[in-house]
């Protein structure tokens, strides 16, 4: 999606994340751009020799502006844990509970690690992903079944995590866009356990900012713990550009499950949101000056 967004505004440099920069090559690559955007499709990037951090760092002591280059890890457990330090709620479940609770067992790797099945052993070594790969899952594989069911050693197996089968009657979920400040929230319907956008005829798009949504957007038809739980992840969570993805109950309590720093989806179609999109980018106005430097995700 990120291409879409920034179109015809910006040249792509491929460089390979497995293989340590030189300084001369960091400004080989850079140029004179005054914004830089990694883009890098892994879930966990901390130990990769490209050291995105570091390059954030010089690349800001320049005076650009960075997009997602301090981040380190989007994996579903430490999001749970960058949730709980935020005031927001997660949907890891506890080892002990009622047995027939349904739960829903996940990769802890986004996207079920399909990207990281693709590395080479010595790579997933080197990376510190030994453990973390779910062999035998992927992103369509999810299990939902009750605590009683759930086979005891996944309990501490790192690949995957266990919360809590959080759905409701009208099958929906809440797909947010986030590039800066600006903001689109997708409505979406989607019967199945495994919530993905498809185009059912009663998505609904909002397009938003982070001032309006905190200032009750009454005209929208959304619920204000919804807008309160969107507002509080993108206002005080360290990441420029990707979305998220949040369930809900009927009692309407709402929890963020997803973080992807590189989606695809809403603008792919509609030019007008991919330019809505890139101005939380490319306009300094428009851009989120929020830090957190204590986040788990970084």
């Amino acid at each position: 999606m990120l291409s879409g967004v920034l179109g015809g505004l910006a040249d792509r440099v491929a460089v390979d994340p497995f293989r340590p920069l030189s300084a001369q090559s960091l400004e080989d690559a850079g140029g004179d751009a005054e914004i830089v955007c990694f883009h890098v499709d892994l879930t966990l990037r901390r130990r990769l020799p490209l050291r995105m951090a570091e390059w954030s760092r010089r690349l800001e002591a320049e005076g650009r502006f960075v997009v997602n280059g301090r981040v380190q890890d989007i994996s579903k457990r430490t999001l749970a844990r960058h949730l709980r330090k935020i005031g927001l709620p997660t949907c890891v479940a506890p080892r002990r509970g009622s047995a027939g609770e349904l739960l829903f067992l996940k990769t802890n790797l986004n996207y079920g690690g399909r990207k990281e099945k693709l590395l080479p052993p010595e790579l997933i070594e080197r990376l510190g992903l030994t453990g973390l790969i779910a062999a035998e899952v992927d992103s369509y594989s999810y299990r939902v079944l009750p605590r009683k069911h759930v086979p005891a050693e996944l309990w501490s197996d790192r690949s995957c995590v266990i919360e809590k089968f959080v759905t409701n009657s009208e099958g929906s979920f809440v797909r947010v866009y986030f590039a800066g400040v600006q903001i689109i929230l997708v409505v979406a319907y989607d019967p199945g356990p495994i919530k993905k956008l498809r185009g059912n005829e009663r998505d609904t798009n909002y397009v938003t900012d982070l001032d309006y949504l905190k200032a009750g957007a009454e005209d929208f038809a959304l619920s204000d713990a919804l807008k309160a739980t969107v507002c509080r992840f993108v206002e005080q969570t360290p990441v420029e550009f990707g979305c998220i993805d949040v369930v809900h109950d009927d009692a309407g309590h709402y929890y963020v499950v997803d973080l992807n720093t590189t989606p695809s989806g809403v603008g792919a179609s509609d030019p007008e949101l991919n330019e809505y999109l890139g101005l939380g980018i490319t306009d300094p106005d428009c851009r989120k000056t929020s830090g957190r430097e204590d986040s788990p995700l970084l």
